[in-house]
């Protein structure tokens, strides 16, 4: 069985760094999806914007397709 491939998050994959924020977005049981552009919002666009920053770290997982994703920012504080 091939194995995960796991690999730095890169300032060319700000795009899924933008999906990967809008899934990780919880929605209780019955509610419904925030509208996508809610990640663009000052509460939650600071995870992602102007992704690749010094100190900026993360990685993807893949196995022919994208798994998984963690990734860090200096001065973020959930």
């Amino acid at each position: 069985m091939p194995c995960v491939r796991i690999r730095p998050l890169t300032r060319d994959d700000a795009h899924c760094l933008w999906d990967m924020l809008y899934q990780a977005i919880h929605v209780p049981a019955g509610a419904e999806l925030p509208d996508r552009e809610i990640i663009h919002s000052p509460e939650l666009a600071h995870y992602a914007a102007d992704w690749g920053r010094s100190g900026d770290m993360g990685r993807f997982a893949w196995r022919w397709m994208l798994k998984g994703c963690w990734w860090a920012r200096p001065g973020c504080v959930c």
